[in-house]
């Protein structure tokens, strides 16, 4: 098997030697004080990637229109990075903080608000393809790692989160939306799966001991949320995979909960 660019077989398939990536990021914001106690941020960017490195498909020397460029070596298959695609990232950030004041103790509320889309220049037609790769189909850059790359992140992810801080105690409370992504499987569309957005919701409780230390008690993902389970039993390694290893979303831990000591010297 082959995975290397300076491999004979790869430079015959006509894989050039890695590069680089070059990135260019754009990004213009804006803040307002929208009364004296409310802030709000928002920035817009763009980042764009030229030969972005990604993983190709699996190239068979069982294939007739390969065979050749096996001869005389003993690779059987040919698995490579290589700079094929540029892509283009636009996102919008938004921050809205409130502060008030409570029984003479400080509470702050905050929203934030990301969204991003992730594309592929050019989409399939923009996979930069050897002359000897050609009429493979898409097995330079299959649509299942377009997929990694176009929805397999969250595209909108919203936070909402309060601290109130009465005398020695401090209280947070964070909920997280994570947004729907989706998988897309290498070759058969039936495979393909949307996974539904999900609430994550955190929470502590601390307590300062003097100006030396802090406890706190608290609960990740308090309501035990998981990610949607994998639908189709094809892909659950006969039932031992119930969550996607593929899928980015948010973790499949569920609940965890904490105590933490920190010691000020």
């Amino acid at each position: 098997r082959s995975e290397s660019t300076k491999d004979p077989v790869t430079k015959q398939l006509g894989i050039p030697t890695l590069k680089p990536e070059t990135s260019w990021s754009y990004s213009l914001g804006i803040t307002a004080n929208i009364q004296s106690k409310l802030l709000l941020t928002v920035d817009a960017y763009r980042i764009a990637i030229q030969d972005r490195i990604v993983i190709s498909g699996r190239f068979s020397s069982t294939v007739p229109q390969l065979v050749e460029y096996f001869k005389n070596t003993d690779v059987n298959e040919a698995q490579f990075f290589t700079n094929a695609i540029d892509t283009q990232t636009d996102g919008i950030d938004a921050v809205l903080t409130y502060k008030e004041t409570v029984g003479n103790y400080p509470l702050t509320f905050n929203a934030a608000l990301n969204l991003n889309k992730t594309t592929i220049v050019g989409g399939a037609a923009g996979v930069r393809t050897p002359t000897q790769l050609t009429g493979l189909g898409e097995t330079l850059l299959n649509r299942e790692e377009r997929g990694r790359i176009e929805v397999n992140q969250p595209r909108s992810k919203f936070i909402m989160s309060g601290m109130y801080q009465p005398g020695p105690f401090n209280i947070r409370l964070a909920t997280t939306r994570f947004g729907e992504i989706s998988t897309i499987a290498p070759q058969d569309p039936l495979q393909d799966q949307n996974f539904a957005a999900k609430w994550v919701t955190d929470a502590s409780v601390g307590y300062r001991f003097g100006k030396v230390a802090v406890l706190t008690l608290g609960a990740n993902n308090v309501f035990n949320v998981y990610p949607d389970k994998v639908a189709d039993p094809r892909l659950t390694n006969e039932g031992t995979v119930i969550y996607s290893r593929f899928a980015t979303q948010f973790g499949f831990n569920g609940a965890y909960y904490f105590t933490n000591l920190a010691v000020n010297f």
